[in-house]
């Protein structure tokens, strides 16, 4: 016994402006954060191995400190490392607009495409 197949659909020109609308009203927006005025050598570290890409986790094991000790630092900083997401509207206008299916987006990785 055969099943048929499902209708293949796809999304009209206003349903993916909808949903990129959806999209972008979640994304949390970065605000730039205005630093402690009197900061020590550690939160000077921790700011500068931020901004050189490092995670939280990678800079308390580079440190040789505790993670919450990072977070300290960072909360300090006037940083929310972590909390939020800043993204989804790419990811769906990529979806939408490309075609590559989301497999194969998650799988690209920093310095695999040009854009």
């Amino acid at each position: 016994m055969r099943v048929p197949k499902p209708s293949r659909t796809f999304l009209e020109m206003d349903e993916l402006a909808a949903l990129l609308q959806a999209a972008s009203e979640q994304d949390e927006p970065s605000h730039e954060a205005a630093p402690h005025p009197r900061l020590g050598v550690r939160t000077l570290q921790v700011q500068h191995l931020l901004s050189k890409g490092y995670q939280p986790r990678q800079i308390a094991k580079r440190l040789g400190v505790a993670q919450g000790t990072v977070s300290f630092h960072l909360r300090r900083l006037g940083m929310r490392v972590g909390h939020g997401y800043c993204g989804r509207r790419v990811m769906v206008e990529i979806l939408g607009r490309s075609g590559v299916r989301v497999g194969e987006l998650c799988d690209v990785r920093i310095g695999q495409l040009r854009l």
